[in-house]
C-alpha cells in the first residue's frame, strides 16, 4: 500500500507541496482538476507542469504524481 495525499493545487489549498513532501511515508500526491473545465483537456503540458511542482530544490525525496 502506497501512502499518497489529496492536494487541490496552489490557487486552492493552504498546503504547499512542500510540506506534503516533509511527511513521513508519503510517496504521491493526488491531484484535482479545478482550474479546468468539464469536458476540457489537460494535454501532456499540463500534466508535466504538475509533476514538475512535485520535485523540490535540493530534495532526494521526490512525489510521484
Amino acid at each position: 500500500m502506497q501512502m499518497t495525499m489529496r492536494w487541490f493545487g496552489k490557487d486552492f489549498d493552504s498546503v504547499t507541496l512542500e510540506q506534503i513532501r516533509q511527511v513521513p511515508g508519503v510517496t504521491g500526491v493526488i491531484t484535482t482538476l479545478y482550474g479546468k473545465l468539464p469536458g476540457e483537456g489537460m494535454g501532456d503540458r499540463g500534466n508535466h507542469r504538475v509533476k514538475g511542482r512535485g520535485r523540490g530544490r535540493n530534495t532526494s525525496r521526490g512525489l510521484r504524481a
